[in-house]
């Protein structure tokens, strides 16, 4: 194994990109996306980056990137065109212990980011170490058209169950196979199809049943 597959929580927290173009934007949108405090570094930025700044979702510092920019950041992203830019912000990542990512570039990253599925909460994650973008593209499709759109809703459901579930089946192991099926029989399947009412009154009825479990 490569890489230790990890899912990092960014809430609030500062991340830098350093580089204002196209591909500095997809790697802008992910971090937003997991809520991170983002700022950019980049003489020029594209209208996209430019409109994020202008409506306050991210901070910008209107120069070439400097050294120092990385202090206090716990995770920085390169994605400028020139190598000798990205191979100053990798090694002085290295050298403070920041993570880093350079974009397309495997040998100057320690982390790299997959290919995400997203069905919030729930997450799948593909990557190839940098070997096959396409083929992580690929797999990532596969499962796209395989996990149901409404698998988010599901783990929220399960989420809001649980201590109803625990209070009722106090057996850890009792309580794993009532999951277990659950969440793969009739009321999963109502949940997926948009029936959370009546799934929520099914969970209610079989939790009051706990000796079947």
């Amino acid at each position: 194994m490569d890489y230790l597959p990890l899912f990092a929580d960014l809430k609030g927290r500062p991340c830098l990109v350093v580089g204002g173009g196209n591909v500095a934007a997809r790697k802008i949108d992910l971090l937003l996306r997991a809520g991170a405090d983002v700022t950019v570094v980049a003489p020029q930025v594209s209208d996209g980056v430019d409109a994020l700044v202008k409506a306050g979702q991210i901070q910008r510092i209107t120069r070439a990137y400097r050294d120092q920019d990385i202090e206090r950041q716990v995770l920085v992203i390169g994605a400028t065109n020139s190598i000798d830019v990205n191979r100053s912000v990798y090694e002085r990542c290295l050298e403070v212990n920041i993570p880093v990512n350079v974009v397309d570039q495997p040998a100057l990253c320690t982390v790299i980011f997959p290919g995400i599925v997203d069905r919030s909460p729930v997450l799948a994650a593909v990557s190839t170490g940098g070997r096959s973008p396409t083929l992580a593209r690929i797999v990532r499709g596969w499962l796209e058209m395989r996990l149901p759109s409404r698998l988010g809703e599901l783990a929220e459901f399960a989420a809001k169950h649980r201590s109803q579930v625990k209070k009722a089946i106090s057996n850890p192991t009792s309580r794993r196979l009532f999951w277990e099926q659950l969440l793969q029989g009739p009321v999963a399947d109502k949940v997926l199809a948009g029936h959370v009412d009546e799934a929520d009154r099914d969970v209610a009825d079989i939790a009051n049943q706990p000796t079947r479990f």
